[in-house]
Parts: C-alpha cells; sequence; structure tokens
C-alpha cells in the first residue's frame, strides 16, 4: 500500500561565490601582503543563510540573518575602518572596509558604538542588536557575497584598497555609496516580511477552509448522501454495462500504450508495471512508461511530488511525441493513483493529439486524496507537523509532506477543484477504476461524476492500491474501456458492499483529517 508519508525535507543552500573583477580606486595586482582572518559578528545561531537573488533587483538574503535577541552585542568580524555608521530606511546599520578590500556591514541594530573613520580591531563592539541581525559582505563591485564562505577560508579575492575611506562622493567611503549598497538589504527585510503576512493569511485561510470541508465529512448526512449518489450510479450503469460472462475482445490493429505511475514511483519501482500490456495486445516496443523528468528517462520518487502542472505538461509533450513519430496509430493511456489526475489534467488542459483515443485511470483520487488532506491539515500546526517528521523518520520512507503535489491532491486544494470544474473532452474515453478495499484512495475518491465512467472492482486488503493495476479484474476493465466497451455489470449486493466498503474507509480518514485539522482548536492553541 503506498500510504502518504510524513517527511520534512532538509533545505540545501547553495553557496555561491565569485572573484570580483577591480573596480575604479582599487587595484588587482595580487593579494594584499597580510591576510585577513573572519570570525562571525554574534554569537547565535543562523536563523536565514545566504541566498543570492536571481538578479540584482530580485528578493533573497543578502548575507546571514542571525537569531540574535535585543540587546546582543554585535562585534567586528575583522580589523578594519568604519566607513559607514547611520541609519538607512529607518535602521541603523555600520559598515568596516578590511585590509584585503572586502567590505562587512552590520545591519539592524539597536545601537551603534563606533563612528566613522574610526579603526576597529577584531572582536571590538559595533553596537547591539535591535532583534534578529543582519550579516553581509561585498567585494568592491559592491557584489554581495556568502559570509559562510568567508568565515571557512574559501573566499579570495584579489584586489586591496588603494584609495582610503572618504565621507566625499564616489569614492570607496562615500557615505551615499554605501546607503545606497546597504539599501537593498532594508528592502530585502520588508520584501521577507510583506512575504511572511501573505503566508500567516494565506495558512489561515487553508486552516480553516480545510477545517470546514473535515467537519461537513465528519456528519452522517454526507456520507448518506455520497452512498447514494455512489448506488445511483450504478443503477443508472444498468442499462449500459458488459455482461461478466463476455470476454473483452482484443483490439484490431497496432496500438500504443502510456503508463504513467503515481507519487513515490521511481523509474525501478512502480505498480504501474503490474498491468499485463502483452495479455491486453499490446507489442513490446509499443509500451511507453512516461518519466517526471519528462520523456521516459530515469526519474527518482522526489521527481514525483513536482507542481503537477509541471508533470502534465510534460505528459503533453510526450503524447504529441509519440503521435508525431507514429502518426495514425492509437495512444491509449493508462494511469495509477497520482498519475490519473496527472494523465487527466494533461487531456484537460490543451487538446491531446487525434491519436489519443483512451484513458483509464486506476486508484486516482480525483475528489482529491483524504490523506493528503490530513497531511495538509498537519503541516500547518507545530506539534502535528513534528508528528508528521518523526513518522517520516520511522518508516525511512521519501515521500514529502512539502511536496507540491502532495498539497494539491488535497480534497480543498485548487487544483483538484479547478479539474473538476473543467469538462473532460468528448474525443478520449475515459474510465475511472477504483477497488472497493483501498486504504490510500477510498473508492469514493475515485469518482468522476461529470458524465465519465467510473467503476469499482472487488479488490481489498492491506495492498490493495498498489494490486489494483495488476489485478485479474482490473485487467478486464482495461481491456473493456480499450474495447470502447462499458463496465462489466455489477448487481446490486456488489454494489451495495462496494459502496459501503468504500464510505466506511472514507469516513475513518475523514475522522484522521478532522483530528489534524481541529486538535489545534480544542486544545487551545489555535
Amino acid at each position: 500500500m503506498v500510504v502518504l508519508r510524513a517527511v520534512l525535507a532538509g533545505v540545501v543552500v547553495a553557496y555561491l561565490s565569485a572573484a570580483a573583477p577591480p573596480a575604479a580606486g582599487w587595484s588587482g595586482q595580487g593579494l594584499p601582503p597580510d591576510r585577513v582572518s573572519y570570525v562571525p559578528p554574534v554569537d547565535a545561531p543562523v536563523v536565514d543563510p545566504f541566498r543570492p537573488p536571481p538578479n540584482p533587483y530580485g528578493p533573497g538574503n543578502r548575507g546571514l540573518t542571525y537569531g540574535t535577541s535585543p540587546g546582543d552585542a554585535v562585534r567586528a568580524a575583522a580589523d578594519g575602518t568604519v566607513i559607514f555608521a547611520g541609519q538607512v530606511g529607518g535602521s541603523l546599520h555600520v559598515t568596516i572596509l578590511h585590509a584585503d578590500g572586502l567590505r562587512t556591514s552590520y545591519s539592524f541594530l539597536a545601537t551603534i558604538a563606533v563612528r566613522q573613520n574610526a579603526r576597529v580591531r577584531q572582536g571590538d563592539l559595533v553596537g547591539t542588536a535591535g532583534g534578529t541581525v543582519h550579516f553581509g559582505v561585498r567585494d568592491p563591485n559592491d557584489t554581495y557575497l556568502d559570509p559562510a564562505l568567508l568565515f571557512a577560508g574559501q573566499l579570495r579575492i584579489d584586489v586591496y584598497l588603494v584609495a582610503g575611506p572618504d565621507d566625499g562622493d564616489g569614492r570607496p567611503g562615500s557615505r551615499a555609496r554605501e546607503a545606497r549598497a546597504l539599501q537593498v538589504i532594508v528592502r530585502d527585510r520588508l520584501r521577507a516580511a510583506a512575504a511572511f503576512g501573505r503566508r500567516v493569511a494565506t495558512d489561515a485561510a487553508d486552516r480553516w477552509r480545510i477545517r470546514a470541508r473535515s467537519a461537513i465529512n465528519l456528519t452522517t448526512a454526507s456520507h448518506v448522501a455520497s452512498m447514494a449518489r455512489s448506488m445511483q450510479g450504478w443503477y443508472l450503469q444498468q442499462s449500459n454495462c458488459t455482461a461478466a460472462a463476455t470476454v473483452p475482445p482484443r483490439p484490431a490493429g497496432r496500438r500504443i500504450v502510456v503508463l504513467v505511475a503515481g507519487v513515490g514511483s521511481s523509474s525501478d519501482n512502480a505498480a504501474i508495471t503490474k498491468v499485463d500490456t502483452a495479455a491486453l495486445g499490446y507489442g513490446s516496443g509499443d509500451v511507453i512508461r512516461y518519466s517526471y523528468r519528462g520523456g521516459t528517462q530515469p526519474y527518482t520518487p522526489a521527481d514525483t511530488e513536482q507542481d503537477l502542472t509541471v508533470s502534465a505538461e510534460r505528459l503533453n509533450e510526450l503524447l504529441d511525441t509519440v503521435a508525431a513519430a507514429n502518426p495514425g496509430v492509437p495512444i491509449d493511456i493508462v494511469a495509477h493513483s497520482q498519475g490519473g489526475v496527472v494523465a487527466r489534467m494533461a487531456v484537460q488542459v490543451r487538446t491531446p493529439p487525434q491519436e489519443v483515443q483512451t484513458l483509464v485511470t486506476l486508484g486516482s483520487p480525483h475528489g482529491g486524496a483524504n490523506l493528503a488532506t490530513a497531511v495538509a491539515a498537519a503541516r500547518l500546526d507545530p506539534r502535528s507537523a513534528e508528528a508528521l517528521r518523526r513518522a517520516r523518520e520511522l518508516s525511512q520512507l521519501d515521500l514529502d509532506p512539502d511536496g507540491r503535489s502532495i498539497a494539491q491532491l488535497a480534497e480543498t486544494s485548487t487544483t483538484i477543484d479547478a479539474l473538476n470544474r473543467t469538462s473532460f473532452p468528448s474525443s478520449v474515453r475515459f474510465t475511472s477504476i477504483g477497488a472497493r478495499g483501498d486504504l490510500t484512495v477510498p473508492s469514493p475518491r475515485t469518482i468522476v461524476g461529470d458524465g465519465s465512467t467510473s467503476t469499482v472492482v472487488p479488490l481489498s486488503g492491506l495492498n490493495a492500491h498498489d494490486d489494483l493495476p495488476g489485478a485479474a479484474v482490473t485487467q478486464r476493465e482495461i481491456a473493456l474501456a480499450v474495447a470502447g466497451l462499458p463496465p462489466t455489470c455489477r448487481s446490486f449486493s456488489q454494489a451495495l458492499a462496494d459502496t459501503i466498503t468504500g464510505e466506511s474507509i472514507d469516513a475513518v480518514e475523514d475522522d484522521l483529517t478532522a483530528t489534524a485539522a481541529w486538535a489545534p482548536v480544542l486544545s487551545g492553541s489555535w
């Protein structure tokens, strides 16, 4: 069974540095006679590492932000001369010029303990923290570099100061020049504050949307209504179904099948490969495995967690390529779990090649996945998020609850909502197949309500979700769909068993979501 595993992926920070060319007023004729040694300016942890912006005007963190407290001492990282000590953008800053041509800046101070043109030694007090302190390093061209490399002795610059500090205009020590350079640090902090505010507002909206949805799902009426819809669908299907004794015909002529796996799969391990394509009539050279990296190249579980829109676009590109190489040859798509949502998006986003004739999805959460909703709810509460991290460590599995696709599979996601508001093209036959006892995607979540064909096969067990693609009952339904025939007829008792079992699993998972969503409120920590 593929269970949405809890993870909190570690953030990998790329440290970038570059030697700067000589600038006006500077000489690049070798290294200074004495190498400058640097130490951190405060005794506090880094809470935001160096994040170079994509362009000179883009957002980022042009230095290190330390988790200092108001009043903490801020000291010179190395010997040098103070070339700026004052206010920029309503906050206090100090800049020190060093013998190797680098400038260090100490920003967002509460007080300043030095004056301009003063000589300071490493460890001298330059001011006190007003909160978190930003420490930056610039080369002679005013390009911000990574201070972490400076402390590690990995930053080298082959220039040294010729002109000294000055309070005039245009020279290295100009107050106006320093103010302009420091202004980007102030701008970055204002942008970060605005982004934080937007994130808080978005999280609050998501939190209450999930809580509202979970409250509705907990009501008996919602499940009774869902069961009624399922049984109504069965009743209407009785006039258009295939008798159980009917053997599905093998397709005439050549056909191509594109297989799309689900979240957490890889090019080496995917449940979709259990589909018996040979028995369905496809030649070995006409079976194509979609890659979440694009085309058919190898991919990893992490690749499956990218934005579903990106995955759908890459599938579109693959379909175009296959159709162009095989004009007139019918193409069928068989997709499992998340792959079914990706395939449905690919077909609905834009007109697919005319060769695409059939889409069959297996255990796909077209109505959103309960477990993804539970993960989304847990992520919004720090204690629940920590529980998710511990669960991930215990399971030693790879799925990241912060992965984009996981959030998009939640019942409350705008992606699922938009998908269900968009009409499926009539040029493609669409059949959704669910498993009666699927614990990962309960059968009610696999039903598509836009008139497309949905059916449930009598498959249960802990591994029903992963076993679905290779089950004999599933093979039959895929064969019927490819042949253009309706699903196998089900008796009233079979349909009722499918409905009750699926709704029961759905109800239990709704309880899990409600627990994650409402626990902070009930504990008074919301």
